[in-house]
This record gives structure tokens, sequence and C-alpha cells, in this order.
């Protein structure tokens, strides 16, 4: 959706998946097979980086009605890739949520050019929007 941050980067709209506490634009990612997410990469557009995801929430499915939250994300500066290790999370899904509450100052729309999921072994599960 266009225009749903305010100019400091913030949520303008009131869409949430898991819980009303925590609004945002969220996309959901369905495998084809369950592994345990071990880390994740998200890619920023070459001109874009203040259009990147800066606060935001990483879900995993449970069932179909129940997540649960395995990280959280408050980044400081833009970014070209942003990568972080999960070592907390044993939880085997085939499902995945990331709801971004807040992007970089001025950004407006929620923009970026790729996520990549890496299971427990590092093999990357490239996601494209």
């Amino acid at each position: 959706m266009l225009n749903t941050y305010n100019s400091d980067g913030s949520y303008n709209k009131n869409s949430y998946l898991v819980t009303n506490t925590y609004k945002g634009e969220w996309i959901i990612i369905k495998l084809p097979v369950s592994f345990i997410l071990k880390k994740i990469t998200i890619g920023a557009l070459t001109n874009y980086k203040n259009q990147a995801p800066k606060n935001f929430i990483i879900y995993t499915a449970i069932d179909v009605n129940t997540w649960r939250q395995i990280d959280s994300n408050n980044i400081i500066v833009q970014y070209e890739s942003f990568t972080k290790e999960l070592n907390n999370n044993e939880i085997s899904s085939d499902t995945y949520c990331i709801t971004v509450n807040q992007i970089f100052e001025n950004g407006i729309t929620l923009k970026f050019d790729e996520i990549v999921l890496y299971d427990k072994v590092n093999t990357p599960n490239i996601i494209l929007p």
C-alpha cells in the first residue's frame, strides 16, 4: 500500500495480523517444507534504503490460528543488507510472518529487494517480493 507510513517512519494504519498491540504491514511466507529459522537477511533497494523495514517482529505459525514471536528488531541505521542470527528459535514451521511497524524517516512506503530465510544448516530460502 502507498503512503502507509508517516514522515517519521511510523505506521499510520490499523492493520495487524497477530496482535492489535503491534500494528503494521505484514508479509506471510509459506514454504513447501518446515524448517527451523536460524538466520534472516533483508536486502534494501539501493536508492530506497529509507523504505526498508526498521522496526519489525518475526513470527512463526504454530497452527492456522496461533503465532509465536521468535524475534524483534529496532534497527538504528539505514542498511543495504541486514542479517541477524536467530539462535533462540527451535520451532520448526513452514509459515513465517514479518510484521513491519516502522520504516526509516521520510520513507512513506515499505519497499525492499529481498528476504532470505536460512534454516539451521544455513540453506537459504530466497523470497523475492
